[in-house]
């Protein structure tokens, strides 16, 4: 029920966890002004979704040669005039540096892929693929093209982040050819190596996701606490507001360097969703409610 990113569906709660990674994340983001120019490379970009033209825009404003391909080729019309619009993958990756893959999903992604002959993906330095795939097709995928210089990975923010160059992005495969990737994907955002293969990015995605929304739970929780009981939410919306969660971040880094993994009393574990659920449910019944719609 969280926003894809690759598409126009949007949810409340898509929005918010997308607010709430750019503000957990930006610190480490580096702005427009700081970007600055890179070498010439020549990049495209497959797959013109949401994500897609917010990227191809983003590097159409440098000395970057940009060539794009979308299935529906009228797809992003905004485009200005310096990026080239390929009429085949092939065309595109033809004499692409790096390729950018931004599909909708690990079956797109294959199929186009598919349309591409073998000696131009061995000609290309790096193919970076950034649809959000679940582990299982992220090593599938990786089977299938890591005999290429190929890495995948997820984006963490919505396409604004892409468009101010301040997306942060997971990558998993070869240190080489992540390092040969690097300049292009700093330019879209922060970008870290987590891992040596593709499924661990998507790991990341998922635990990061999944504490995210136990986070907007809670939240949603206590508004019904608070309305059930006949008070105005104001006092609690502006603290919830006012409420810097990287705290709990840092927190769950010192447990794991400490290697100290069991919750005591008045500390934060390393096991947030959990720790949500406990203590909503705590407070629930602590003022007569049975669980809030935790159970």
């Amino acid at each position: 029920f969280f926003f894809d990113m690759r598409t126009s569906g949007v949810s409340f709660f898509g929005v918010s966890i997308a607010v709430l990674l750019c503000l957990l994340l930006a610190p480490c983001a580096r702005s427009e002004d700081e970007g600055g120019e890179i070498e010439p490379v020549k990049v495209a970009v497959l797959g013109l979704g949401n994500m897609g033209c917010a990227a191809a825009m983003r590097l159409s404003g440098t000395n970057i040669q940009v060539s794009v391909w979308n299935r529906s080729p009228n797809r992003c019309p905004q485009l200005p005039a310096n990026v080239s619009r390929a009429s085949t993958a092939e065309a595109a990756c033809k004499s692409a540096d790096i390729v950018l893959l931004m599909l909708s999903n690990a079956n797109a992604t294959n199929a186009v892929l598919q349309t591409v002959d073998h000696r131009t993906m061995s000609d290309v330095l790096a193919i970076v693929n950034l649809n959000s795939a679940s582990s299982v097709e992220a090593k599938e995928l990786e089977e299938a093209y890591g005999t290429y210089a190929y890495i995948s990975g997820v984006m963490l923010a919505d396409p604004s982040g892409l468009i101010n160059g301040q997306c942060p992005m997971y990558l998993g495969g070869p240190e080489d050819v992540f390092d040969l990737a690097r300049p292009v994907l700093e330019f879209l955002g922060t970008s870290m190596l987590v891992g040596s293969t593709a499924d661990v990015p998507v790991i990341y995605d998922q635990a990061i996701v999944s504490s995210l929304l136990a986070y907007m739970h809670a939240i949603s929780v206590g508004d019904a606490l608070i309305r059930s009981a006949g008070l105005p939410v104001g006092p609690f919306a502006s603290f919830m507001d006012a409420l810097d969660v990287r705290p709990f971040g840092k927190r769950l880094l010192e447990v794991h360097e400490t290697q100290k993994y069991e919750s005591t009393d008045g500390e934060f574990s390393t096991n947030l969703v959990a720790d949500f659920y406990k203590h909503g449910l705590a407070t629930c019944r602590d003022v007569g409610l049975a669980s809030c719609g935790f159970l």
